[in-house]
């Protein structure tokens, strides 16, 4: 039997596992069982606290998405994997270094479950995200897709949108068709971003791999930073999502970002069939 806790960050909503000892494995094939909302526990992503991975870090971070892929950075999950250390009383420490197999970051807790990440700055260029273009300045243009993009890396690839109001955006069209666009060799999440004014933000989130989400830890911190650079908004902004908001501290191109939201524990449970080292 696996034990598992439920959790969720502003609806993204998460199964977290405690494998600080290394001795679990899941395969593809248990992840999505595990992730199916109807005949398993139902998920956007799996996270596990694992060993750290160096001398730096207090535990390592892995991310797992609904089809069972890997994938390097998950904002909300980073307080919600935090969350579940101390709920766990893995850790007494004042922040926690975690480690994710791109991204290093320091959570700090503080009142009512709301916790601060403070990550490196987003990757601009088109090598780093990594896009396939020979256009050098943004917004870039995509073969078939007639909207225009801008780019940023935050520990994953993502695709900001601007527009005018994100109820009345193209999404069903155009989330999944740049998110898979053979330019973007990892795939990409999408987001469509609302500058209402220089302070607030409203998104919307196509993730690759899942689709549709409620709220993208690292899709607020990319479009934070892209309404930062080319758009001129304030330093601080609130990114409001379809299920809630999150602050973004986004000061100039090599500042860290600063990130600050809730979490939200939901149950505890236990996944029958499943054994460490399970390949």
């Amino acid at each position: 039997m696996l034990t598992f806790s439920k959790m969720h960050a502003l609806g993204n909503d998460f199964v977290v596992i405690d494998n600080h000892k290394g001795n679990i494995k899941l395969s593809a094939t248990t992840i999505r069982a595990m992730a199916d909302r109807h005949q398993g526990i139902g998920f956007d992503q799996l996270l596990m606290v694992c060993p750290p991975p160096n001398d730096t870090s207090d535990f390592g971070y892995a991310i797992f998405n609904c089809d069972g892929s890997e994938v390097g950075q998950c904002g909300n999950g980073a307080r919600c994997l935090a969350d579940f250390i101390y709920r766990e009383n893995l850790s007494n420490k004042a922040c926690l270094r975690l480690t994710t197999k791109t991204t290093s970051m320091k959570v700090t807790p503080l009142d009512n479950h709301q916790y601060a990440v403070v990550l490196p700055p987003a990757k601009l260029s088109p090598e780093n995200i990594p896009l396939v273009t020979t256009q050098t300045t943004p917004p870039y243009a995509l073969s078939g897709i007639h909207t225009k993009i801008y780019t940023a890396n935050v520990g994953n690839p993502h695709a900001i949108i601007p527009c005018e109001n994100v109820s009345n955006c193209p999404f069903d069209s155009l989330g999944e068709a740049i998110s898979t666009h053979p330019y973007f060799p990892e795939q990409c999440n999408v987001s469509f971003m609302e500058i209402t004014d220089p302070s607030h933000i409203k998104i919307r989130i196509y993730e690759r791999h899942v689709g549709e989400t409620m709220a993208c830890g690292s899709a607020a911190n990319a479009c934070a930073t892209i309404a930062r650079l080319f758009f001129n908004t304030d330093h601080d902004m609130e990114i409001i999502m379809p299920g809630g908001s999150l602050s973004v501290h986004c000061k100039n191109a090599d500042s860290p970002l600063i990130q600050t939201g809730p979490s939200t524990f939901v149950f505890s449970g236990q996944w029958p069939n499943t054994t460490p080292n399970q390949s």
